[in-house]
């Protein structure tokens, strides 16, 4: 069975005009049929975890869409735009950079195109290789044709078996180790800063001045809140 004629049927009436998170689902699906695809050779694959993070309409903030997990070790993540997004431009902006920081391992896509991301040795963000399954004009044409799918098939999985066997820099000294906490607590807190207007964030926050600190500024707060629940997670674990 070929999937990626179940996925661009699954997608074909996609349009730039749609929400990034409009054909999640379908996407899902197909990350779902690369991992098991791939683990019929690779028996390591086999446990490899896809999370999606629940649509919040965050527009470029928060978290990226996907998690990739293996036996509890982040292996990468995953974001998804608009269907003809500029991915090149989004690859070299700061939200893309502030999800390198969370790893290495980076997959773009605008659910045509596909793009790993990841840093040189210069610390540049760069797509170091990618692959387009058609233009948006030519969905409708690539879906009739059952002998191109079967290529383009092979080419994509090509793709995600570096993007799944991808092996995590291990964390060896108490010094990276400590980095590695403070810049997932420096995340949390600008995430918290961004979403300051959300009801739940402000209530939070109003409960926060009112039993400890009345002069409490919400920077202060998001802050402090960022290092509890970061360093309260990691003494639960």
């Amino acid at each position: 069975m070929q999937f990626l004629s179940e996925y661009l049927s699954q997608i074909q009436s996609i349009s730039p005009q749609d929400k990034e998170h409009t054909y999640r689902a379908a996407l899902e699906n197909l990350f779902g049929i690369l991992r098991d695809n791939l683990a019929i050779h690779n028996k390591a694959l086999q446990s490899l975890h896809i999370k999606h993070e629940p649509n919040n309409d965050k527009e470029g903030r928060g978290a990226p869409d996907f998690l990739i997990q293996n036996q509890g070790l982040v292996i990468g993540y995953i974001e998804n735009k608009r269907v003809n997004a500029d991915l090149d431009s989004i690859a070299q902006s700061p939200q893309i950079e502030k999800y390198l920081r969370l790893s290495d391992n980076l997959m773009l896509t605008d659910y045509l195109r596909f793009c790993l991301v990841r840093k040189n040795d210069k610390g540049k963000v760069h797509i170091v290789q990618e692959y387009r399954i058609c233009d948006l004009s030519q969905l409708k044409a690539t879906l009739k044709n059952r002998a191109l799918l079967e290529s383009k098939e092979k080419e994509l999985t090509e793709l995600f078996k570096l993007f799944f066997t991808f092996s995590p820099k291990p964390i060896i000294t108490a010094q990276e180790f400590a980095s590695t906490l403070a810049q997932r607590t420096q995340i949390l807190k600008d995430s918290l800063i961004e979403a300051q207007e959300n009801p739940h964030i402000t209530s939070l926050y109003e409960t926060f001045k009112e039993q400890l600190y009345k002069e409490l500024d919400f920077t202060e707060f998001a802050d402090s809140l960022a290092q509890t629940l970061t360093y309260s997670l990691f003494l639960q674990g």
